[in-house]
């Protein structure tokens, strides 16, 4: 557990050192047999894709669950169509039955995975590559007649027999919430103001749209009690910079309770440094 925290901390200062704090995420791929949209446990190798979705499911860190299914396109578009769709309520369903709180599902659809094909005639050695990487970038309505017709057929059959079977499946992609105890307590999420705005939050201005990110883990996370204070430059008075500050301070703690947060807030006196609010973990004292 120890060594998973501290794998966890690294990867998170990796996204703060790049301007912003990104959920994790983990994807699961199953396989589905030709022109079938069951949920096949002895099927390739879902026996260990569904161990780890059901793992993954029961995790209370998860943020949103997507499930992206597609087919092969050596059948009619409008069946395919209807199949994708098919295999990914199958996985949906399946997900849900592990987990009823995983409501909203996201589903995609493709019909025809023309890209997956792409992507394994890149990597291969065929004598036609070339050939059907071109009718594949251009992907005119006849691509799948022109494919077919490649080598007299040679390489439409090689690829139905080599590479068809691996575009029938679904991804399933689990995106979980970092939590705030990985957050680094020498590093407050910071929110600047512009000069002569006030007390209002720009996301677009300066590095606020990676600080807002980092509130927002902080609004979801565990944490009993998140500090504020607010800051000013100091050239104004003593007593502007205080009520400036406060109000500052308070505004964060607005945007913190309208993102979710449950727990307590405590407003801690103001410093004056710059035209700033900010909140962390930790006291600031």
């Amino acid at each position: 557990m120890k060594l998973r925290r501290i794998i966890s901390l690294l990867l998170l200062l990796v996204s703060l050192q790049w301007g912003s704090v990104m959920a994790s995420a983990e994807t699961v791929s199953l396989r589905f047999r030709i022109n079938k949209s069951a949920v096949d446990a002895s099927f390739k190798n879902n026996a260990a894709a569904l161990q780890e979705l059901e793992e993954l499911s029961g995790r209370d860190d998860v943020q949103s669950v997507t499930v992206k299914a597609a087919c092969s396109p050596d059948g009619p578009l409008s069946f395919n169509r209807i199949l994708a769709r098919s295999r990914a309520q199958a996985v949906a369903d399946h997900l849900q039955a592990l987990n009823p709180s995983l409501k909203d599902i996201r589903i995609e659809v493709v019909e025809e995975d023309w890209s997956g094909l792409a992507g394994y005639v890149r990597r291969s050695n065929k004598p036609w590559k070339d050939e059907a990487l071109e009718i594949l970038r251009q992907r005119g309505s006849n691509c799948k007649q022109l494919l077919q017709e490649l080598w007299v057929g040679e390489a439409w059959e090689d690829m139905v027999k080599n590479y068809f079977s691996r575009l029938r499946k679904a991804e399933v992609v689990f995106a979980f919430t970092p939590q705030a105890e990985e957050v680094a307590a020498s590093s407050p999420a910071r929110v600047t103001f512009p000069r002569g705005v006030g007390s209002s939050i720009w996301p677009g201005f300066g590095k606020n749209k990676a600080a807002l990110n980092e509130v927002q883990t902080l609004a979801h996370s565990s944490a009993d009690t998140l500090y504020i204070r607010g800051c000013c430059s100091p050239d104004g008075s003593k007593q502007a910079n205080r009520k400036l500050s406060e109000k500052r301070a308070r505004v964060l703690k607005a945007y913190l309770e309208g993102a979710g947060y449950k727990g307590d807030i405590l407003i801690e006196p103001y410093v004056v440094r710059d035209r700033s609010a900010e909140v962390s973990l930790t006291s600031f004292q």
